[in-house]
This record gives C-alpha cells, sequence and structure tokens, in this order.
C-alpha cells in the first residue's frame, strides 16, 4: 500500500459523511421551512401561498425540527432529548390521524377526512401522510438504539422512501392507483417531494451507521452504489416522464412508446453496469497487484530478518568465547600481579577486567533475547523458596549498593514456594534490583516486598525512592535497546535490555509483571508467579514481620 493512502481513504470518507450530515440538516431545514409557510398560507389569503395549503403544516414543522434537534449526538443533551419529544410527539399525531382514516366507511370519507385532530385550518394529515409520517416518526426514536448488524431505523426509513416515491410516480405520471387510501390526483407534487427529502434526511442522519454508512467507503461496494443509486432511482422517473408525454403529444402509440422504454432502460443499464465493472476490475488488478507486491515485501524481510536472526546468534556465540579467555587472562594477570608492578598498570588491568565482563554480561543477554524472541528459552523449573531466591539476589548486589550508598531491605509478608528456574528469577530480581539502585541517591532504601495478593499467586516487588518515571516516557519501560529520558537529568548506563529481559522470563514462567509510578516519589517495578501446588501455607503480615531478613549496606561519608 502506497504511502498516505490511507490518510487519502480517511479523509474522502469525512468529505463525503459531512456532506450527507450537510443534506440530513438542510432536509430539516426545508421540511419545517415548508410547513411553516403552508401554516402562514392557512392563516393568511395570500394567492401567491396557495399551493402550500395542501402540504400540512404541523405535522412538517413537527418533523423538521425534529431531524434537526436529533443531529445532536450527545444522548442525554437537552436538543437531543427534545428532539426524541417531538419524534414521539409525531409518530402520536400521525398514528391518531391513520387509525381515524383506517376506520373510514367509504372511499369517500377517505378522500373528504382531514385527521382525527380536527386540525382543518391546518390541513391535517392525509392517509399517504400519516402513514409515511408514521414510519419516519419511528424511525427518528430508533436512530440511536444500538444494534450489532443493522441500524433499526433504516428499515422504517426505507419503506417511508418507498412509499414516497410511490407517490410521485402517482402524482407525476397521473396514476390514481398507485397512492394507498387515497388519490394521487388529490396530493400536490411538493407535498410528495418534502416526504422523500425528509426520508432522505433520516437516512443519512447518521452516515457512518446503516445503509448510509456503505456510500460513505472509499471501497468498490461504497464507489458502487454512489454511482448506480442516483441513476437507479432518477433514470427511470425520467424515461417514464418522457414516455407519458411523448405518448401525450402524440408522438408515437402507447406500444411503441413502450417499447422504447424498456429499450432505454435496457441500453442505458448496459452500459452503466459495463462501466462500473470496467472500474472494478481495474480496482481489483490493482489490489492484487498490491497485494503481491506486499507479499513479495514480506517475503523479502523474513528472509533479512532470518539472516540477521543467523548472523546475531552466530557473532554472539563466536564473541562469548574469546571474550571468556580474555577475561580469565586478565584475571590471573591481576592475581599474579608483584609488588613492582605500577599502580597505573594495576589500574589499567582492573579496567580491562571490568570491561570484559561488562561485554559479556551484554552478550549473554543479546542470547537470552534472541531465545525470548523464538520461544525456545530454557527453563529447568524446580519448587523453589521465595526467602532462599531473594536472599540470593540480595547477598549478589550488596557491593553495589554499598558503592550506591544504597540501603537494601527485604520484607517478606508472606512465605511460599513457586515453581520455576531459580536461576532465571534471580537474574530477574538481580535486574530490578539493580535499576532500583542506579536510581536511588545516597542514603536512599530499596526494599523488596513479597506479598501473597491471591491464594494462586505470590508477588515480588521491588520499590525505590527515585525520580519516578514520566507518563510519556512509559511505554519504553518493557522495550528492547529502550532507555528512558532521566527526570534527574543523570545518564545511567546500561544496554536497555534488562527489562525486556526480565518481562520474557516472567511470561514464560506464566505470570505477570508490571509497574507503578509516581513523580518524585519513586517506582514499584513488581511481578507474579503462580504458587507451586504443595506450598506450605504462607504465613501471615504480623507473623512474618519476625522473620524479616533486612540487609544493610551504607556508604561511609569521606
Amino acid at each position: 500500500m502506497p504511502l498516505g493512502f490511507s490518510e487519502m481513504t480517511d479523509s474522502s470518507e469525512a468529505i463525503l459523511t459531512r456532506k450527507m450530515q450537510l443534506i440530513s440538516l438542510l432536509s430539516g431545514v426545508s421540511t419545517f421551512l415548508i410547513g411553516a409557510v403552508s401554516l402562514l398560507a392557512w392563516t393568511s389569503a395570500s394567492p401567491s401561498l396557495i399551493a402550500f395549503k395542501s402540504i400540512p403544516a404541523f405535522p412538517f414543522i413537527i418533523s423538521g425540527l425534529a431531524l434537526c434537534a436529533l443531529q445532536s449526538r450527545k444522548l442525554r443533551a437537552p436538543v437531543h432529548i427534545a428532539g426524541l419529544v417531538l419524534a414521539a410527539a409525531l409518530c402520536f399525531i400521525s398514528g391518531h390521524d391513520l387509525v381515524d382514516l383506517l376506520m373510514a366507511s367509504s372511499q369517500d370519507s377517505l378522500d373528504s377526512m382531514s385527521g382525527g385532530f380536527a386540525f382543518s385550518i391546518l390541513n391535517s394529515l392525509a392517509a399517504n401522510d400519516a402513514l409515511s409520517l408514521l414510519l419516519i416518526s419511528v424511525a427518528l426514536l430508533c436512530v440511536d438504539l444500538p444494534s450489532k448488524r443493522f441500524r433499526l431505523a433504516d428499515p422504517f426509513t426505507i419503506v417511508a422512501a418507498f412509499l414516497s416515491m410511490m407517490t410521485l410516480l402517482g402524482v407525476i405520471f397521473g396514476i390514481p392507483g398507485f397512492c394507498v387510501f387515497i388519490s394521487c390526483l388529490r396530493i400536490s407534487l411538493l407535498e410528495g417531494i418534502t416526504i422523500a427529502a425528509l426520508s432522505l434526511g433520516v437516512l443519512f442522519i447518521r452516515p457512518e451507521q446503516g445503509l448510509a454508512s456503505i456510500m460513505t467507503r472509499d471501497t468498490a461496494g461504497g464507489v458502487l452504489a454512489r454511482r448506480l443509486l442516483p441513476a437507479a432511482v432518477l433514470v427511470p422517473l425520467l424515461l417514464g416522464w418522457l414516455r407519458m408525454q411523448g405518448e401525450h403529444y402524440k408522438l408515437y402509440t402507447s406500444e411503441m412508446g413502450l417499447t422504447l422504454l424498456v429499450s432505454s432502460l435496457v441500453l442505458i443499464f448496459m452500459t452503466v453496469i459495463s462501466v462500473n465493472a470496467w472500474s472494478i476490475d481495474r480496482m481489483d488488478r490493482a489490489r492484487l497487484k498490491a497485494i503481491k507486491e506486499m507479499e513479495a515485501e514480506i517475503a523479502r524481510r523474513k528472509e533479512v530478518e532470518q539472516r540477521f536472526k543467523d548472523f546475531y546468534s552466530n557473532v554472539s556465540h563466536e564473541l562469548r568465547s574469546p571474550i571468556t579467555s580474555i577475561q580469565g587472562a586478565l584475571q590471573l594477570i591481576e592475581v599474579s600481579s608483584d609488588t613492582h608492578s605500577s599502580q597505573q598498570t594495576k589500574d589499567l588491568v582492573g579496567t580491562a577486567v571490568i570491561s570484559c565482563a561488562r561485554l559479556l554480561r551484554l552478550i549473554n543477554e543479546l542470547l537470552d533475547v534472541k531465545q525470548i524472541e523464538e520461544g525456545k528459552l530454557h527453563l529447568s523449573v524446580s519448587r523453589i523458596d521465595t526467602l532462599e531466591v531473594v536472599t540470593i539476589a540480595v547477598d549478589g548486589l550488596k557491593g553495589m549498593a554499598h558503592d550506591a550508598g544504597v540501603t537494601l531491605n527485604v520484607v517478606m509478608d508472606a512465605l511460599g514456594f513457586v515453581m520455576a528456574d531459580e536461576d532465571r528469577i534471580i537474574q530477574v530480581l538481580t535486574n530490578l534490583l539493580s535499576n532500583a539502585i542506579k536510581f536511588s541517591k545516597v542514603k536512599d532504601q530499596v526494599v523488596v516486598k513479597i506479598s501473597q495478593p491471591d491464594a494462586q499467586h505470590i508477588r515480588f516487588a521491588v520499590i525505590d525512592s527515585g525520580p519516578g518515571i514520566a507518563e510519556d516516557q512509559q511505554h519504553k519501560i518493557f522495550g528492547k535497546f529502550e532507555k528512558i529520558d532521566e527526570q534527574d537529568g543523570l545518564k545511567r548506563k546500561g544496554s536497555g535490555l534488562g527489562l525486556a529481559i526480565s518481562k520474557g522470563i516472567v511470561e514464560e514462567h506464566g505470570g505477570t509483571i508490571g509497574f507503578n509510578t509516581e513523580i518524585g516519589k519513586g517506582t514499584e517495578f513488581w511481578f507474579e508467579l503462580p504458587v507451586a501446588e504443595a506450598a506450605a501455607k504462607p504465613q501471615r503480615k504480623e507473623e512474618s514481620k519476625a522473620e524479616s531478613t533486612v540487609f544493610a549496606a551504607e556508604k561511609t561519608a569521606s
């Protein structure tokens, strides 16, 4: 997929969505204005407004206002609630009038009735209006109801639009039988157009949902819908009207007119379908080409990735052996150096030993990362004592804590056993503790706390009182080679792999790892492991405090 295609698609869909929303709003405003002019026509004697006297003013005003108010998307906002109230009022009025019309005893009474509300001066609903507006009012009430498959308002809107189209056909072609309950000759063209526009406005009120959403999409289906649906409505209407006019002016007979209509429809729709089929075929071929290119790129990247993994693994293994040998030789030189060796030589050898140890540790971390990524991390699982692994990890970092002037405290709120690889858990604790020491100041405390949040898990937590982690940096915490921006401006050494490895080890054990932090107050890193099945019953907090082990290493002020 070319760069920027997604943004272009989103932009075009957003533009179409805004246009549909505008059409819906204009439909509501137009319906309200037509109803208001109709009301004015009934209350004045202006000859120029005579065409509006056949339009039901009050229901059209209510329906226009309801459609405008329901443009609001805040479901509990006063405007939205007012829209629902107006829709309910329209439903009651149209339903009441429709019941009265259905109970009429003859066609003459159907033609003469103005509706059950006796708003004769306002020209209340006729049968077609009552049925269409009843469906539209129900659609407005359902417009924001949740639905998984389709919008509930759509079926009611489509039926109302179909009835309005039948009415328009009856009025335009002068066929009385096309209208329901009443002769089409008694309905004005403006009235039919208004109800059709109102139906369209309800259909477009939520263009990101339902049938309208298909027309906004920049897919083959969306393009096809935008091209064919308007033509499917307008072309037959235009051809039918032309046929009627030709027969009216005696240009051809009725049989000839029917033949011309059918031939024209076949020709036009064959042309439209052919053009769209060619367009869709071109789009589909472009899509298939893009898929093939993407698959080729994925295959190429996989090959490069595999080569990198092989290189990564070989180099790591090949480097570890000579570095181990160099480290051993340097240690022998350091031990065997006599008193005649200069202090500078001793310092250089010590620096080389430290650097070799650091480089060897980095290589081991790279190998651990590779094994975790490939799901090949070897675990030697056994039933281990939580107190024992914590003691080993803390003892191993006494020197680092002493040099940093940091106190290490161990608090055992629960004692128990977990099924885990002892060396790997010690590795995780060591990573968390070394990070906590790095981010602590002289005379700070780092607390290792063991607790049992529930019967199935034991939690290990390492708590420091460092600078904390900023919210915009927290997503980097468990990433590979990621280093956060220090809050205190200091730079700490590290490969950026320790936490990523710790996360992989914990999750490989079926556990979870996370952290809690507060700027200026410190950070707590924790991980939970499942309790061993044969674990001893954990002691209560009050009982275990007596057995808490405290390790302290404080740097003496120079």
